[in-house]
């Protein structure tokens, strides 16, 4: 009936505003392996599929708000070829909205929740996954909204896609690595 998740380890800092920043520890870099870098990417109402499939990502994704007149925006992650599952953020600019939808996420307990991204976000957003199989956790402008969850979608679903919702946004630069596996680790 549950699950708990321990999270990755994350450094602590306090911002110029007084609010707390969680962010995943530098060390984490280790881990990376096979990287992708693209930029200015220009995604039109609807869906843009990276090239970037995996289980183990890490993903950091830089969205321009500078001339974006939409609704709503975000990444899609564990994405099924078939459009069966997919686990959605979505950033809702007008009330400074994320949301975390699992609702077709795969097997297990689905939910949406949501939190208020506060402070000022200036002209761009950004948002750091890590995706470890079962575990996804972002980290969105540097730690001021963290987000963890559990997902059980089957081994196939590793597609990432980027969304934009009543207009169209662009992406700054989109940076993934491939995670070693540290249970292969000898």
């Amino acid at each position: 009936g549950w699950a708990g998740a321990l999270t990755i380890p994350r450094l602590l800092e306090l911002a110029d505003d007084e609010k707390l920043l969680m962010k995943p520890v530098p060390e984490l870099q280790l881990l990376r392996e096979d990287h992708v870098r693209m930029e200015s990417i220009s995604i039109r109402e609807g869906t843009y599929t990276l090239p970037v499939k995996g289980d183990r990502l890490e993903l950091l994704v830089r969205f321009s708000l500078a001339d974006f007149q939409g609704n709503t925006f975000g990444v899609k992650v564990r994405c099924a070829e078939d459009g069966s599952e997919e686990t959605v953020f979505r950033y809702d600019v007008k009330d400074c909205t994320m949301t975390f939808d699992r609702n077709r996420s795969g097997q297990g307990e689905g939910g949406i929740r949501r939190a208020v991204l506060d402070g000022q976000l200036g002209d761009v957003i950004t948002f750091h996954f890590f995706i470890d199989r079962s575990s996804v956790e972002l980290f969105v402008n540097d730690g001021r909204l963290v987000m963890t969850g559990r997902i059980y979608p089957s081994e196939t679903s590793q597609g990432i896609e980027l969304f934009a919702e009543g207009g169209d946004i662009t992406v700054c630069s989109i940076d993934a690595w491939e995670l070693k596996d540290i249970w292969l680790e000898e």
